[in-house]
């Protein structure tokens, strides 16, 4: 029901404030929401950025930043979220996703990196540059469903960055900031007691 949504976006957003304001502005958008599922028997995605900062272009972007949230425990065999740290640098892409880009330069810019598991407790989750290399891990389960909630929000100085997917009921695009939510109008808000996410099942291209 939209009236749940409302009030864990409103309890996310006020809990994160200090940090998404201080890099995102108190006018950041909200960009995405969304619930990603992953089923028991889905496939790793190969590893991927959802934005990249590749040419002059992209200096102008603005800053996506995605936040994950375990509706359950995410745990090893269900596919958690995989994670290269440090690798949202356009030093970094330029070598694993540039023109001159290859199979062994892909490997020399990982060689050096640890990867991160995101194994969580339910109502855990992290915050993620959307530049960041990482995939959804193969769930690996006999029966485990892996529902992450799903919570972009764009800065609100630059341009909207290629590759971003902007997964938002349509009706709400374009009309709900960061500082919105932390009002007590917005709980009230938003009309009937419709759903206010929208839904990537799971699949190889999707899970994540």
């Amino acid at each position: 029901p939209i009236s749940i949504v409302r009030k864990a976006l409103h309890m996310i957003a006020k809990n994160m404030y200090p940090f998404l304001s201080k890099i995102l502005g108190s006018k950041a958008l909200l960009y995405e929401l969304s619930v990603i599922i992953s089923d028991s028997g889905s496939r790793a995605q190969q590893f991927h950025s959802d934005t990249k900062i590749l040419g002059r272009s992209s200096e102008k972007d603005a800053l996506l930043v995605t936040i994950f949230l375990a509706l359950q425990d995410v745990k090893k065999d269900m596919g958690p979220t995989l994670l290269y740290p440090k690798t949202h640098t356009r030093e970094f892409h330029e070598l694993y996703f540039g023109n001159k880009s290859t199979a062994t330069s892909q490997l020399t810019a990982l060689e050096s990196r640890k990867q991160t598991s995101m194994t969580l407790k339910q109502g855990a989750g992290f915050a993620m540059n959307s530049r960041l290399l990482h995939c959804g891990g193969a769930n690996t389960s006999t029966s485990s469903r892996r529902r992450l909630l799903c919570i972009s929000f764009l800065g609100s100085k630059g341009n909207v960055p290629h590759g971003s997917t902007a997964s938002l009921i349509e009706e709400y695009k374009g009309r709900i900031r960061l500082c919105d939510i932390l009002s007590k109008d917005f709980l009230l808000s938003f009309g009937d007691d419709n759903n206010m996410t929208s839904t990537t099942p799971s699949s190889t291209d999707d899970n994540d």
